[in-house]
């Protein structure tokens, strides 16, 4: 078979999932799970993207333990073949942690977040588009939480990085 088709079919789901067509989604996603896991074995990390993926689809269809899982498994599976401090596996944790944060769980979404960041920051830079989205997130969680002190300031940092970002390719 075609080595794109697998990329291509997880390029349809995504689109399917943005448009709210999550069985449709689910499906693509599982051939091309299927097709990189055949052409390239069970730790690769275009296996570990797509675990993400599903993950990410199951955690918008309301299917918190599957998606859990699929979220720990993509983080190991990063972790093993990318490195323990590569990009991917804080954008794992930070859509664990986005989950977790759903469910009430903000004392574990906590430190996910922050390790999260850590990663983000040693790895891309501190002011990496990246990292103002897990701001973002992280701004969230702070409000939840009921620290909006908190919460403004990564609100804050996030739009200064997106400021800088806009100004620097503008």
């Amino acid at each position: 078979e075609d080595p794109l088709l697998a990329m291509t079919l997880g390029n349809m789901a995504a689109t399917l999932a943005e448009l709210g067509r999550y069985e449709q989604a689910r499906q693509l996603y599982a051939r091309s799970l299927e097709l990189y896991s055949k052409e390239h074995g069970a730790e690769h990390p275009y296996v570990a993207l797509s675990l993400h993926e599903i993950a990410s689809l199951n955690a918008m269809q309301g299917e918190h333990q599957q998606a859990e899982a699929l979220y720990a498994r993509s983080i190991e599976s990063f972790g093993q073949t990318l490195g323990p401090e590569h990009p991917c596996v804080a954008r794992g944790m930070g859509g664990l942690a986005d989950l977790l944060t759903t469910q009430d769980r903000d004392a574990e979404a906590g430190p996910l977040f922050e390790r999260a960041l850590a990663l983000l920051e040693q790895r891309l830079g501190a002011e990496h588009p990246d990292v103002a989205s897990l701001l973002d997130r992280m701004a969230r969680l702070a409000e939840k939480r009921g620290r909006d002190a908190e919460a403004s300031e990564h609100r804050e940092r996030a739009q200064a990085i997106r400021t800088a970002w806009r100004q620097r390719w503008a």
